[in-house]
């Protein structure tokens, strides 16, 4: 694989078991720059490894912002797996804690506006409010499989590229 002018394969010539881009993948904007990610990543996985990263995998449009992109969780899918990648699990890693984007429920909406603007009053305000809501954050991702804001997913490298 090359980076410009330089082959990165002579760094690491048999691979990684495992890869992750946690809040990463994201803030690469252009679409055909993601693709390109995701194809440097599966070439640079053993067969069989395991690629995790973090996303907020809408479930409607895409979500478009100047330093950030949230997709389609069903566009995410179709391209990780016509580039080799068969999926593992899918499961929040916030639920209360991070805005949540993948909502249209005005309830959700109004209570992040609250959480959010309370905790940028004081300090104060954010760890009292951070210690209410952190065992609930808890206690909901052991419940829910789905949620309305960042998520993890899990790929295994495969050797079919359709």
């Amino acid at each position: 694989m090359l980076i410009g002018d330089y082959d990165v394969s002579r760094l690491l010539p048999h691979g990684y078991d495992i890869a992750s881009a946690f809040d990463v993948l994201y803030h690469i904007v252009d679409d055909k720059r993601y693709l390109k990610a995701i194809k440097n990543i599966h070439s640079l996985l053993r067969p069989n490894g395991i690629f995790v990263f973090s996303e907020n995998f809408v479930h409607g449009d895409a979500i478009r912002g100047i330093h950030q992109v949230s997709r389609p969780l069903s566009i995410i899918e179709k391209m990780l797996i016509r580039n080799g990648f068969e999926i593992v699990e899918r499961f929040p890693m916030f639920i209360l804690m991070n805005t949540p984007l993948d909502t249209t429920e005005p309830l959700i909406r109004l209570i992040w506006g609250f959480i959010s603007s309370t905790v940028q009053y004081s300090e104060k305000a954010g760890m009292v409010i951070g210690g209410i809501l952190y065992p609930l954050e808890l206690l909901l991702l052991l419940l829910l499989k789905d949620g309305p804001s960042t998520e993890i997913m899990m790929f295994k490298k495969t050797n079919l590229i359709e």
